[in-house]
C-alpha cells in the first residue's frame, strides 16, 4: 500500500538473537510472530505478522500514542527485556522497533554432569 502523506510508518524485525548482538544484523529472522498496535487515544488495533525473514510493518498511522505489542512466539524467550513499546506517532515519521529471542533450550541450557 502507498503511504498516506501525514501518517506515520511502524517497522522492525523479530530475530533470533543467537549471535546476542542485539541486533538483527547478521541474525535470522522469525517468521509469523503476531504484533499488536493499540491506538492509546481510540482503543483501536491493528494486527501485523511478520514475514519470512521476521519483518514487520504498520504503515498510514495517523498521529497519537500507541502501544505496540508483541505477542510472545512460543517455544522463545526474550533476549531483551521488553516486548512491549509506548510510543507517541508523529506524521512522516519512520520508527524502527526490533525484538530479539533466543530459543529456550539456548537461553537456559545447563550441562548434564555425570559421574
Amino acid at each position: 500500500p502507498t503511504p498516506i502523506p501525514d501518517t506515520g510508518v511502524i517497522q522492525g524485525t523479530v530475530y533470533h538473537d543467537r549471535l546476542s548482538t542485539g541486533s538483527p544484523d547478521y541474525n535470522p529472522g522469525i517468521p509469523d510472530v503476531q504484533l499488536r498496535l493499540e491506538n492509546q487515544d481510540t482503543g483501536d488495533v491493528q494486527i501485523a505478522v511478520t514475514d519470512q525473514r521476521g519483518n514487520y510493518q504498520f504503515i498510514n498511522i495517523p498521529p497519537g500514542t500507541y502501544l505496540l505489542k508483541e505477542i510472545q512466539p512460543v517455544g522463545w524467550t526474550k533476549a531483551h527485556p521488553t516486548d512491549t513499546i509506548l510510543l507517541p506517532v508523529t506524521p512522516n515519521q519512520t520508527y524502527t522497533f526490533d525484538f530479539g529471542h533466543y530459543v529456550l533450550a539456548e537461553r537456559f541450557w545447563m550441562p548434564l554432569i555425570i559421574r
